[in-house]
This record gives structure tokens, C-alpha cells and sequence, in this order.
């Protein structure tokens, strides 16, 4: 793109600001899903995304040497409560089970998606919520269990009865939840996934995501001229995933210090910023 291209798309006004809370699919997928979503609504995109490994809702959660604080509570909020924004807004809602496998109650999850989406709708927000692949609970034996369990969530404990009764209450409160409130309900797909019953299989992801995202363009979100020049380009590929994936977020602890970062952490060439919490 030429220098002057450049400066342009760096001053254009956003033709949307998404927010995405999730964990580790949001994370190992997230240059797809920046592409999917300029495909989708236009750019350049204002994007704040909370995300992880293990990444928690309600409270802080570890992965190696790295400690995250839950996205309930996370520099997100304060980033995005500018009441008088009049930028459309939509916000997608994943990788929920994660609080499970810590042993947190299906009341306690759901009272901070609750928590979330109180505060979501306070921006004006449409909401969609991906519900549990619930269709892997019935696939994965008790040995298959405790080994994903021990792999990627080391020091839980909840055991193989208890995680399945819980997510079957938790899934059923979210359908209850949207159904109360009319919030988009996204449906997993087995093909989504591998032998890994909770990580989408990587050559899925642009499919994934695209059932993800799409049903939250609305007429009034989606500038035509923008999303149809974005079409025409092609991504970004392993540059973008790697330049994404080093961004630092706004705090995290990692090795017993706290870091703390200025968001945006990332700027596109289309002009789309990424701010990580």
C-alpha cells in the first residue's frame, strides 16, 4: 500500500468497534479473526479484545509464567465507556467453559457473563454468545478428560462427573439468558474440532470465525463500499499472526512483575487498531 494509502487509512473514522472476550481460541486465531472481521463490517475496525490461555472471567487465571486478571474486570470496561461514542458497536462472547475446569459453580460463570453483558449493553453493543461444544462431552471418555485436563489446565481438580453435570447447567443458563434477553446464540459445530474437544482445529478457523462474527452484522454496522474493497485484498498471512500474537496487553504479571501497556497495541496498514486486556 502507498505512503499516502497509508496515512489514510490511519485517519479514517472506524466503521465499527468490535469487542471480543475469550481465551485460547480467541488467541491462537486471532490474526484469522481480525481479517474475518474486516471482511465482514469494513475497515478500518477499532477492536478491543480480551484474551488468553486459560484466560478466566472472574478471576485472574495462569498460563506458564504469565497471569492474566479475569475479564469481568479487566482495563477493557474503562477503555470502551465512552457513553457518547457513536461508533456501531458488536461484541462476541466465547471460549466460556475455561471457569469450569477451575470448579466455579454454572451460577457463578454465568453471573459474570451476566456481568459482561450488563456491560456490553451499557455500550450499545450486539451481542452474540457461543455457546459450550457440548456435542464433545458425549465423545470423550473419563481418560480423555483428565489427560485434556491435565495438559492444558494443570492444577485443576474437578473431576470427569462434575465438569460434565456443571457445563450441561451452564449451557442450559446461557440459552436461557439469550432467550431472555435476545442475544445472538452461536452453535459449535463438531466439524470445528479434532481430536482437541476444546480448540477449533486450525484449518477451520476462517470458517469459525465467519460463522462467529457474521451474525453480528447488522445493516447499520456494515459499510458496503468499505467491506468490498477490503474483499479485494488479500491477508496478511504468518506476518500479521506473528506481529499480532507479540503485542503485549494492557496488565499482566508475568515471572512476579507486573507489566502495564499502552492500548492500541497494533495498527494495521488498512488503519485498524487492536487493543489487548
Amino acid at each position: 500500500m502507498p505512503a499516502l494509502d497509508h496515512a489514510r487509512a490511519a485517519s479514517a473514522a472506524p466503521a465499527a468497534r468490535l469487542i471480543l472476550l475469550g481465551a485460547s481460541n480467541l488467541t491462537r486465531g486471532i490474526s484469522t479473526v481480525v481479517d474475518v472481521a474486516q471482511q465482514l463490517f469494513g475497515a478500518p475496525l477499532e477492536l478491543h479484545v480480551a484474551l488468553g490461555h486459560g484466560r478466566s472471567y472472574g478471576g485472574s487465571s495462569r498460563a506458564l509464567a504469565r497471569t492474566l486478571p479475569g475479564i469481568n474486570d479487566c482495563g477493557l470496561w474503562a477503555a470502551t465507556s465512552d457513553v457518547d461514542c457513536d461508533i456501531p458497536t458488536a461484541a462476541l462472547v466465547t471460549d466460556i467453559g475455561n471457569d469450569l475446569f477451575y470448579g466455579a459453580e454454572a451460577a457463578t460463570i454465568l453471573s459474570w457473563i451476566e456481568s459482561c453483558i450488563s456491560k456490553l449493553s451499557a455500550r450499545r453493543a450486539r451481542i452474540a454468545i457461543s455457546m459450550l461444544p457440548l456435542m464433545n462431552l458425549d465423545r470423550v471418555s473419563r481418560r480423555q478428560f483428565y489427560f485434556v485436563r491435565t495438559i492444558f489446565f494443570p492444577g485443576a481438580r474437578i473431576d470427569y462427573d462434575t465438569f460434565n453435570r456443571r457445563a450441561r447447567q451452564l449451557d442450559a443458563q446461557l440459552r436461557a439468558l439469550c432467550s431472555a434477553q435476545q442475544l445472538l446464540l452461536i452453535e459449535p459445530r463438531a466439524a470445528w474440532y479434532g481430536i482437541d474437544p476444546i480448540h477449533f482445529r486450525a484449518r477451520a478457523w476462517s470458517t469459525v470465525w465467519q460463522a462467529m462474527l457474521a451474525p453480528l452484522v447488522a445493516e447499520r454496522h456494515l459499510p458496503q463500499a468499505s467491506q468490498q474493497a477490503f474483499l479485494s485484498q488479500k491477508t496478511a498471512g504468518l506476518r500479521q499472526w506473528l506481529y499480532l500474537r507479540s503485542r503485549a496487553p494492557h496488565e499482566r504479571g508475568l515471572l512476579g512483575f507486573t507489566q502495564r501497556r499502552a492500548q492500541p497495541a497494533g495498527r494495521l496498514p488498512s488503519g485498524t487498531t487492536i487493543a489487548l486486556y
